[in-house]
């Protein structure tokens, strides 16, 4: 009797098992071949061919940490070309788990190279508003996230540690719109974009999603410094810094943000001050009723 292991090798079967070792990952038709044979002549009289098909799994798998919240989860397998400077998700699943045990992950049969996952729970769930989308292991931003050197065949543990928004509640408020290009914050928006509001432990305070408009909004603020962080596959961001939120300052509106073809970045509030004896001149003053304007050099 033969083996033949569908990779191009094979192998004479004895009595004892025979033990064979896959290189790559993929599906393999194994055949055994019996012959009978006449002990003198060595003529074959009858012949019996059994296959199975083998599947050679490689495996990137982890679990969800998800503070004791079960349910359903949607995670993506992420690839990221460093020389057109873009992130595509190449594979997904859903991952469920229970209050017994968290949700695992298993992606199959990918090449061997460097990924990036992430996690998010399923629009709907309890945990939806408890849990921000988070990348392995346990970062809000991609560019931040720990990447996976995949060998070809397993790479486990990577666990995901799912971000959790603090519930603290306080008097606060900060909101704006993040838009396409060049505008101002108004039209055009960037509908159901992610939006991390940070505190200075780098914690996430609470998380949301822009609205059809790009509009988006954190209330309840509790007193303090802030970062508020847009993220989003392919984009670099520029995050609006030392937001404060005080008794005597409790609503900071207008953080807006625009998002070009490469990074997500904040608009200005407003220009630098200047004093109208920078920009022109008026005279006779005081008047009698006529008087001139006089533009300086570059300002009309």
């Amino acid at each position: 009797a033969t083996w033949n292991f569908g990779d191009g090798s094979s192998a004479v079967a004895g009595q004892n098992p025979v033990n064979h070792t896959y290189t790559s990952a993929g599906y393999y038709l194994v055949t055994l071949t019996n012959e009978w044979r006449d002990s003198v002549t060595n003529t074959v009289y009858c012949t019996d061919v059994d296959t199975l098909t083998v599947h050679v799994r490689n495996v990137i798998s982890g679990v969800l940490y998800t503070n004791n919240n079960p349910g359903s989860y949607k995670v993506w397998l992420i690839v990221y070309d460093q020389s057109n400077n873009t992130l595509t998700a190449v594979d997904s699943l859903i991952a469920t788990g229970t209050n017994s045990f968290y949700p695992f992950y298993e992606f199959n049969d990918h090449p061997a190279g460097s990924y990036r996952t992430k996690a998010a729970p399923l629009a709907g769930t309890p945990a939806a508003s408890l849990l921000a989308p988070t990348y392995y292991d346990s970062s809000l931003y991609w560019n931040t996230a720990l990447v996976i050197n995949h060998n070809g065949q397993t790479t486990t543990g990577n666990h995901i540690r799912m971000a959790v928004g603090n519930s603290n509640t306080g008097p606060g408020f900060i909101g704006g719109n993040i838009s396409q290009g060049a505008n101002k914050g108004t039209g055009a928006g960037v509908a159901n974009l992610f939006v991390a509001l940070v505190n200075t432990a780098t914690q996430t305070v609470k998380y949301t999603y822009t609205d059809a408009n790009g509009d988006y909004s954190f209330l309840n603020i509790p007193s303090g410094n802030y970062t508020v962080f847009p993220e989003a596959l392919n984009y670099l961001t520029t995050p609006a810094t030392n937001l404060s939120i005080t008794g005597g300052q409790a609503m900071l509106n207008g953080i807006n943000f625009k998002q070009t073809s490469s990074e997500i970045k904040p608009i200005p509030q407003s220009v630098n001050d200047m004093t109208a004896n920078d920009m022109f001149s008026v005279y006779p003053n005081p008047t009698a009723g006529l008087m001139t304007i006089n533009w300086k050099s570059g300002m009309a």
